[in-house]
């Protein structure tokens, strides 16, 4: 028997192994195999090329693969079944985007240590150019994708996959953290009564992320939306500098600028006046060497002071588009952003009475903004609710309630009651579907079960 690539050229670099039913096997590497009779499983490799079947060996030395007789015993050397494969990290989508980067020829995969057992890790097969578009075919035989690795709970994996698919999740395949992982793609196809395949290796090498980043500007947090995987961010802030605290696994070197960080783990950064300063934040890993940059740019502007008119029962509290709460100055006035999109107000009197009001941020010029905050509304307004609450009680219980009433039914009153004070101006089917269970639920032992039918 010979053994031949598909190109049908003599394999001259091979490995050919075979076992016979009672776990003895033969190697035999850039040689003739010498087997007796009898019956054999078969794997003959040379580079990532291979196929695998079952042979019977004759007494004469003729050999015969799914009782046909064979001669030659061949693996798809010299065609592409398949090419560099993908590695991505959202689901879905435009198969260009989001990839892993690769390295070494396509045989290193570099994938975040935030990707762990189940998400962010999916594979896109792509076929090799030998192999029939859509059908994915090759001299009439189909070509499966298969993917093989030991997952993380040690169960060797051996599945088959879809080429050309954006939807295919590698579960299992790796933890978060820095710990690496082999996977092993192979394209086989069943011929001449056994199976070929030709294989991409891949080692999924760990790069390190940042878990977070806050930037504190004056006290605020300025409320950047991180992800570790995105790298580049930007911030508008007033202040002479920024104190930032990435957050990173204790194992990690971080610094900024080149610069270590202080020893509660945060680095101030000093602006420059109507300008952008630049953060070159650094997280390296040590067991590997490697080095993800993240890249923050903050931009000074001069403060546009506000001042806020209002009641001298009601206290103020000021927010950006973000959330994040505007400290006040010494003077009594609050420090804006120019160009902002928004700001928000809350004013509240007597502690549980609130009001919102949302005014725009000051224009690029502005020396001065003066708002005035509405006054929240107390007794008139409660009153009314608190009766129509009452009487929703009431109505759903069919009975009057004694006063002082039970104090299941009162609890159902105020929820009621807080319910239609926050959200008087845009309802909220969510909240009040969850008020109302909760409003039923403490009424219901009071119901006057005669009047209901």
């Amino acid at each position: 028997m010979r053994f031949y690539g598909l190109d049908g050229q003599l394999l001259t670099d091979y490995t050919f192994t075979a076992a016979d039913p009672y776990g003895n096997e033969k190697t035999f590497t850039n040689e003739h195999p010498a087997l007796a009779a009898g019956s054999y499983t078969f794997t003959l490799t040379s580079g990532l090329n291979g196929a695998s079947g079952v042979m019977t060996v004759a007494e004469d030395g003729s050999v015969t693969v799914a009782d046909e007789t064979l001669t030659t015993l061949r693996v798809p050397q010299g065609v592409a079944w398949m090419a560099q494969p993908v590695l991505r990290s959202v689901n879905g989508g435009d198969a260009a985007e989001n990839r892993y980067p690769m390295e070494q020829n396509g045989t290193v995969a570099l994938v975040p240590d935030a990707v762990g057992t189940t998400g962010g890790l999916y594979l896109y097969g792509v076929p090799g150019a030998d192999l029939e578009s859509k059908t994915y075919q090759w001299n009439g035989s189909k070509v499966t994708l298969c993917a093989m690795y030991t997952d993380v709970n040690g169960k060797k994996v051996d599945k088959s996959r879809s080429w050309e698919s954006t939807h295919q999740a590698l579960a299992d395949v790796l933890t978060a953290g820095t710990q690496g992982a082999d996977l092993r793609l192979e394209a086989r196809a069943d011929m001449d009564g056994y199976t070929m395949y030709q294989a991409w290796e891949l080692t999924l090498e760990r790069t390190p992320t940042l878990y977070g980043l806050s930037v504190m500007a004056g006290g605020v947090d300025q409320k950047l939306d991180f992800s570790g995987t995105t790298t580049e961010y930007a911030c508008v802030v007033t202040t002479e500098s920024v104190v930032l605290r990435p957050a990173r696994n204790s194992s990690y070197t971080v610094t900024v600028n080149g610069g270590q960080l202080d020893g509660d783990g945060t680095y101030t950064l000093p602006l420059a006046e109507d300008s952008d300063t630049t953060a070159t934040i650094a997280v390296t890993m040590p067991e590997s060497g490697r080095t993800t940059t993240y890249t923050l740019t903050v931009t000074r502007k001069a403060a546009v002071p506000l001042t806020v008119k209002h009641d001298d029962d009601v206290t103020v509290r000021i927010f950006n588009a973000a959330g994040a709460e505007i400290g006040v100055d010494a003077d009594g006035t609050y420090p804006l952003t120019p160009g902002d999109s928004s700001y928000t107000y809350i004013a509240t009197k007597n502690e549980y009475y609130h009001a919102k009001g949302i005014f725009a941020a000051p224009k690029e010029g502005d020396t001065s903004l003066t708002i005035t905050a509405v006054t929240p509304e107390t007794d008139d307004y409660l009153t009314s609710l608190i009766a129509q609450a009452q009487a929703a009680a009431e109505d759903y219980c069919r009975t009057q309630f004694p006063d002082p009433a039970p104090e299941p039914v009162r609890l159902a009153v105020l929820l009621m009651v807080g319910f239609y004070y926050e959200n008087r101006d845009i309802p909220d089917m969510t909240t009040y579907k969850a008020m109302r269970m909760a409003f039923d639920s403490l009424l219901y032992p009071y119901r006057d079960l005669e009047k209901m039918f």
